[in-house]
Parts: C-alpha cells; sequence; structure tokens
C-alpha cells in the first residue's frame, strides 16, 4: 500500500517452518509390506485348499477301493455259489442217470419212472447254472457302461438287476414297454409267470412266453374240445417202427402194432416227457407227448420182458 509520500508498505509473514509432506521411501516400503502380507495370506489359503483336495482325492480313492474289494469279494461268492451249485446238478444228474440205468436192467419201470423224472430235473438245474454262469461272466468281461441317466431306458437297464445282454437288447427294442408304466407292469408279470413256470430266463422259451403274455405274440390255438369236454384225439397210424434211440425220425427197426387207445395216448399229451432231448438235438422238449415211435419202442420192451398191460388203454 502506498502512502500519502509515496512510500511502499509490505506485510512480511512471520518466519514458520514449510510443512513437511510424506516420506515417500517410507510410504513404499509399507506399499510393499502391504503387497507382502496378502500374498502371504493368498499363499496360505492356496495351501490349505490344496490340503483339503488331497484330503478329498484321497478319501474318495479309499472309498473307491473299499467298494471295489466289496464288489469284488461278492462277485467271487457268486461264482463260488454258481460252481458249486454245478457241480451238485452234476453229481445229481449223474447219480439219477445211474439209478434209471439200474432200474432199467432190472425191470423196475416204477423206479425207472421216478429216476426219470429226477434225471430230467437235474439236467434242467445244470444247463440253468452253466447259463448262470456264462451271463456272469459275460457281464464281467464287458467294459463297465456309463449309465445314462438322462435315458429312463438306460438307467432301467443298468440299474440294479444287472441285466444280461439278451435281456438288455430286447428292452433297448421295446422302449415303450419301459417308459409306460401301464405296460411296464404288465412286462414284470409276464417275468414271473415265466419264472414260475419253470422256465430259462433269456432263453427263447422265456422269450417266446413273456411276449404271448404280453400280447406281442398270438397264443397258439387251443384243441378243439368234444364229448363233453374231451379232447378230440388226432388219428394215428395202427402201426409204428421201432428205432433204437428214443424220440428219434429215422426208419428201420421192428414194427409194433398200436391200439387206437394207444396211439392216441402217445399224441394227446396223456403220455409225456419227463425231460427235454439229452442228445442236444432238441428232438423233443420236457412236457411233449412222446409220440408214436416211443410209444411203440416201450410196448416193445414191456412185452419182450412180458410186463405189458394192455388194459391201461382202450382197445
Amino acid at each position: 500500500m502506498a502512502d500519502e509520500e509515496g512510500d511502499v508498505t509490505i506485510t512480511v509473514e512471520s518466519d514458520k517452518p514449510a510443512e513437511q509432506k510424506g516420506d515417500p521411501v517410507a510410504e513404499l516400503k509399507a506399499q510393499y509390506d502391504e503387497i507382502q502380507q496378502q500374498q502371504k495370506q493368498d499363499q496360505e489359503a492356496r495351501q490349505a485348499a490344496e490340503a483339503r483336495a488331497r484330503d478329498a482325492e484321497s478319501a474318495r480313492a479309499a472309498a473307491e477301493e473299499q467298494a471295489q474289494s466289496a464288489r469284488t469279494e461278492a462277485s467271487e461268492t457268486r461264482h463260488s455259489a454258481i460252481d458249486q451249485a454245478l457241480a451238485n446238478a452234476k453229481a445229481a444228474s449223474e447219480g439219477a442217470q445211474s439209478e434209471y440205468k439200474a432200474a432199467m436192467e432190472a425191470g423196475d419201470w416204477t423206479k425207472a419212472s421216478e429216476a426219470q423224472a429226477r434225471l430230467a430235473d437235474a439236467r434242467y438245474d445244470l444247463k440253468n447254472y452253466e447259463y448262470q454262469k456264462q451271463a456272469m461272466e459275460a457281464r464281467a468281461a464287458q467294459p463297465q457302461r456309463q449309465q445314462q441317466f438322462g435315458d429312463p431306458v438306460e438307467a432301467y437297464i443298468n440299474g440294479i438287476a444287472q441285466r444280461t445282454p439278451n435281456s438288455a437288447n430286447w428292452l433297448r427294442g421295446h422302449r415303450d414297454w419301459i417308459t409306460d408304466q401301464k405296460k411296464n407292469a404288465k412286462l414284470t408279470s409276464a417275468h414271473w409267470s415265466a419264472v414260475g413256470e419253470g422256465l430259462m430266463v433269456d432263453s427263447p422259451e422265456y422269450f417266446d412266453h413273456v411276449e404271448r403274455m404280453i400280447g406281442m405274440k398270438a397264443e397258439p390255438p387251443k384243441p378243439d374240445r368234444t364229448n363233453g369236454g374231451a379232447a378230440r384225439r388226432q388219428p394215428a397210424a395202427p402201426v409204428a417202427p421201432v428205432s433204437p434211440s428214443p424220440g428219434g425220425t429215422s426208419g428201420g427197426g421192428t414194427e409194433v402194432r398200436l391200439t387206437k387207445g394207444e396211439a392216441a395216448a402217445a399224441t394227446d399229451g396223456t403220455l409225456v416227457w419227463n425231460y427235454s432231448d439229452p442228445s442236444g438235438q432238441n428232438r423233443f422238449k420236457k412236457g411233449d407227448p412222446i409220440g408214436l415211435q416211443e410209444m411203440a419202442r416201450r410196448k416193445k420192451q414191456l412185452q419182450d420182458q412180458g410186463q405189458y398191460d394192455k388194459s391201461n388203454y382202450e382197445a
């Protein structure tokens, strides 16, 4: 400010020290320490997570090993049971065959018939157990199929039942019998009906029975009934050739004359086979009529032994 004499007046502030700003070196050091501390925490958290993952993997591996051991033990138990059942069925078959042979040589037809029935049952059991063993080995040999949880058919096939390849293929070809609840209930009923009839699961007879029960196949025509419900007997030839092998179709041998009653009994189901063809040629099955040739063979054999009673059949 200028005064009247022209002088200039300047105000001078008191002499105070300048305000100190932060130390840049100290700030950098603090930032570095903070970064180091964060990295240490991150590393500790990562190590803890890795340790938990290792523990979880170890527990999973231990559980899988335990489960596999249990599956192996169960499989070995099933194999042992099947092997023992096979051995028992084979022994029963051989014993019944020996009894049958001895009874035939002794001319004891009652014991021979009983032994023949036991032989048929033992051979059926033997084939059934052999099939079960083959199915078990087939399941063990094929690679484990990954279950497709999105597909109800695959989930059904690969469920607890562990279905055999033949059954699995049938089910894949008839998906509606799985997805439709009413059809599935009918299919399940047909399965147990076949089992109740003594049919071997997965055999041609089993599938034929199931498909007839659920209506996929027509039932065979029933025989005509006349005379108050009696089955109409088919006309039979009065003479039948006798060949050495039962149920065979080869010609030759001795001719035996059969009465009308004898021929009818051999063809209308009065006399049936108690076992299936043991030769493997599938010439006859258990429950089939014995036929004219077998009737003639039995008649001649009994006549030769003086034991044939014609009064058992109508003249």
